[in-house]
């Protein structure tokens, strides 16, 4: 018999194992791809959502297959792509993919987040046309999303937009304080004399504490003689009175209803106690100073007013009023160099009256923002020049300004 020599087999044990691997991940491939390709829209969507703080990449291509699994039409899945994009910093591409997402049918959750990130990375426009679809709706992120459009709103001046979000979040929250506060403040800076009364009784109806009750009904006494209702701010102002007995500013509130009353001697009579009070306070002494020009002793009056614009020389209607005193007194000459001060002074704020009133339709233009400095500079306010100098270098950042440095007082 012939013999035959058996030599062991030899195995590449590393050869093995690599073969493994790789046989091993090919399962794993096919496996996910027919997981992807059996998942639905909304499956997908979930796993880019969960994929995305951990694998942009991965998620993308998560939300561009759950639209394409939709049928090219997933709101959804393109609102999350659009914050993705943003996160990664393609805002043209976000910006051009929101322009064709029909976003009012987005979840608020994902409308919201896109919404806030747009904002944070200064695309405004898409932010806001965002949020603002959030706020139309009743969900929970409704309250967030006119929060942050208040914010934004209120940075720009776009008052008449804030005035309208201020309402939404008061009658979100009634029992907030502060929502019924911003509502009044927009509507007193607006000069709707007529709706702030009437938010006022309402928010007077509302149980809220003391101090808070008695802002309100020394606000209401304010717009009741603003409006030359002498008889309702009388009524209210009793009730103020109710609230703090004789305070200042209860008594500064009667100044102004027995001057509309026409008892200008008890009006002289109060407004000398809260001078007597507070002589280094200018308002009331303005105050007296025009109540003595009502009662026209003249030279009382231009001690009183002469007094205020020392100290507040851009004081328009300080200005206006000791024109008259000394026309009183007979002396033309400074009567017309105070008339023609107050005249200029005047000019300049319903100028940058004007100029707000512009900046809410367009709050681009750096030409606002540019007189707006100019003009506060030349009424002695630097903080705001330089407030507005930096508005002016936002907007346009491509235009060489005046360095803030170089602003008086800057």
């Amino acid at each position: 018999m012939t013999e035959v020599n058996a030599s062991p087999v030899r195995i590449n044990f590393r050869r093995l194992k690599v073969s493994v691997c790789a046989a091993a991940g090919m399962i794993v491939i096919a496996a996910i791809c027919w997981r992807l390709s059996q998942s639905t829209p909304v499956q997908l969507l979930e796993r880019g959502l969960a994929e995305s703080e951990h694998d942009p990449v991965v998620a993308a291509q998560l939300f561009h297959r759950a639209v394409d699994a939709a049928g090219g039409d997933y709101p959804d899945a393109q609102i999350a792509l659009c914050r993705l994009l943003l996160r990664r910093n393609a805002r043209q591409e976000a910006a051009g993919l929101f322009s064709t997402t029909n976003y009012s049918k987005c979840r608020t959750d994902l409308l919201l987040g896109f919404g806030r990130d747009a904002l944070r990375m200064k695309q405004r426009t898409e932010g806001l046309s965002a949020l603002e679809a959030v706020a139309r709706h009743n969900g929970p992120e409704r309250l967030v999303a006119l929060e942050l459009l208040m914010s934004d709103y209120q940075e720009w001046g776009q008052r008449p937009k804030q005035l309208q979000t201020a309402e939404s979040l008061m009658e979100l929250q009634p029992q907030n304080p502060q929502r019924w506060a911003d509502l009044i403040e927009l509507q007193t800076s607006l000069a709707r004399e007529s709706e702030c009364v009437v938010t006022i009784q309402r928010a007077l109806t509302q149980d809220f504490p003391v101090e808070f009750r008695s802002h309100l009904q020394n606000t209401l006494v304010q717009q009741l003689v603003n409006q030359g209702d002498a008889r309702e701010a009388r009524r209210e102002l009793e009730n103020l009175r109710k609230l703090e007995n004789d305070s200042l500013r209860v008594r500064g509130s009667e100044v102004y209803v027995c001057r509309l009353e026409g008892d200008l001697e008890k009006a002289l009579q109060i407004v000398t106690t809260i001078v007597d009070d507070a002589p280094d306070l200018p308002f009331p002494r303005f105050t007296r100073g025009f109540v003595l020009l009502d009662l026209r002793q003249f030279k009382e009056a231009t001690d009183d007013l002469e007094r205020v614009i020392a100290t507040q020389p851009f004081n328009a209607p300080a200005h206006f009023k000791l024109s008259e005193a000394y026309r009183g007194l007979g002396n033309g000459d400074l009567a017309a160099k105070h008339q023609r001060l107050a005249s200029e002074i005047a000019g300049k704020q319903i100028r940058m009256t004007s100029l707000l009133k512009q900046r809410d339709e367009d709050p681009y233009d750096p030409l606002i923002y540019r007189e707006l400095e100019q003009l506060h500079r030349e009424l002695g306010d630097l903080e705001a020049a330089k407030l507005w100098h930096r508005w002016a270098v936002r907007v346009s950042p491509q235009h060489s300004l005046i360095p803030s440095s170089q602003i008086p007082g800057g």
